[in-house]
């Protein structure tokens, strides 16, 4: 087997490969079935490719078979073409301005086919009871579990597509309920702090129980991103919202966290040390692939403060590479 990183702007690479040794003195020749000749040195893909040797005599007959694999390994990072800096004057009124822009696309030169992909924190789908920081009404919380998708043998970037959550029990006058499901990456010990936003979307909860719900969410998960899912429940007081997230005790793949200064946890607690054995049902789908996100700043159409921010955006490809 040999193994080489691609050529620098190539999905592949110039492969020198020797010929396989043979001693013959009656006239044998040796072909490989990639170039058709005896020398297999040429251009090869990016992946395995591999090629077959065959060793015939001076009848023809096929005295001896051998196989080399060739690995090239796609070791480009995707190209990222930014807009230009933008100056913009004050919205009226406002000490700021809602600025749009194009926002930059990574153009990769190895394209994959896309995998499938299904991130579950529970082990199993069975809602049993359900928990969230609530009385009669429920509390301000901020409900989450993170995935180390290193870890988890994901080396390339996500397109996320749909998110699931279950409910044990909601119930609001208006027959649904706001909340938000937010997507982070985390730097260090789960923490507010050590939360950069990637994504985030509001939702409409309905009245309902024992309920696993389903939401499209398109957005992009960076390469190498220890990724926290978030359910964040606003206080449901005024409106006199209740709800629970469903949970089970039938294990989970990383621990479950809530912060909700109401409850006693002012910060992102473990619910196990909190003597608490639950499973958040909370999952993710998508493919695996390359994509841009927004890993700094604003972002387009959104709204920036007087002075000067700095949007960063990271592109990945299938590999892995930034």
């Amino acid at each position: 087997t040999y193994s080489l990183p691609s050529d620098p702007g190539e999905c592949g690479a110039i492969v020198y490969a020797p010929t396989p040794y043979y001693d013959d003195d009656c006239g044998a020749t040796i072909t490989n079935d990639y170039t058709g000749t005896y020398d297999a040195s040429a251009f090869y893909p990016v992946g395995s490719t591999y090629v077959n040797w065959q060793l015939i005599d001076s009848d023809s007959n096929v005295v001896s078979n051998y196989q080399d694999t060739i690995v090239v390994l796609d070791t480009g990072a995707p190209v990222l073409h930014c807009p230009a800096d933008v100056v913009q004057s004050t919205d009226p009124g406002s000490c700021g301005a809602i600025v749009n822009y194009t926002a930059p696309v990574g153009v990769d030169n190895c394209p994959s086919t896309p995998i499938p992909f299904d991130l579950y924190h529970s082990n199993t789908q069975n809602i049993t009871q359900g928990i969230a920081c609530a009385g009669s009404v429920v509390m301000y919380n901020r409900l989450g579990v993170a995935f180390d998708l290193p870890s988890l043998g994901y080396f390339s970037g996500l397109n996320v597509d749909t998110v699931d959550l279950a409910i044990y029990e909601a119930t609001s006058p208006a027959g649904q309920q706001p909340a938000k499901i937010n997507f982070y990456s985390l730097s260090g010990p789960m923490d507010a702090a050590n939360l950069t936003l990637i994504d985030s979307i509001s939702i409409q909860i309905p009245n309902c129980t024992y309920t696993v719900l389903s939401y499209p969410f398109n957005t992009f998960i960076p390469a190498g991103t220890v990724l926290v899912y978030e359910i964040e429940i606003p206080d449901g007081t005024a409106l006199s919202n209740y709800m629970r997230l469903g949970t089970n005790l039938e294990g989970q793949s990383s621990p479950s966290y809530i912060l909700s200064a109401d409850c006693g946890a002012p910060t992102y607690s473990n619910l196990a040390v909190l003597g608490l054995s639950d499973a958040y049902i909370m999952n993710i789908h998508g493919f695996t692939g390359g994509g841009t996100a927004l890993v700094s700043g604003v972002g387009s159409g959104g709204e920036y403060p007087v002075g000067t921010t700095t949007d960063i955006y990271i592109s990945s490809d299938a590999a892995g590479n930034n």
